[in-house]
């Protein structure tokens, strides 16, 4: 049990380490990006899932897309395949949640999948919900 606790610390302080890399390399202010567009689950935006503004990201992409994320809790999956590079998914801070659905098991399950490169997110959570069976 002490050697999974080692290994957890030592995962969790290289991921630290890394995300600390990557952002002060990458300033959202700075980033030349080619359109915004917004997903609010009220409606209020371009989109109300986080999904379907991935989904809208035209294909093989070579210009910054940003997708704000106005503050809510949604409760979907979110896949980003390779040929979507280039998002920047920027949310309203801690009160922007995307988490799973919580059905069955947490293995096997990911809230959220990146697969391309160029990818940025700044100021959104990333939760597992498991429903308890």
């Amino acid at each position: 049990m002490s050697t999974l606790a080692l290994l957890l610390v030592l995962v969790l302080t290289c991921s630290a380490s890394s995300a600390q890399r990557v952002q002060s390399k990458f300033h959202t202010d700075s980033a030349t990006v080619s359109v915004t567009v917004i997903v609010d689950w009220f409606g209020s935006g371009n989109f109300t899932t986080v999904q379907q503004a991935i989904d809208w990201a035209p294909t093989n992409n070579n210009q910054w897309i940003r997708i704000h994320v106005k503050a809510g809790t949604y409760t979907e999956q979110v896949s980003i395949p390779q040929n979507k590079p280039y998002i920047l998914l920027e949310g309203e801070g801690r009160k922007t949640i995307i988490q799973s659905g919580g059905h069955g098991s947490v293995r096997g399950t990911s809230t959220f999948t990146v697969n391309a490169d160029n990818f940025v997110a700044s100021r959104i959570t990333f939760k597992v919900e498991q429903s308890s069976h």
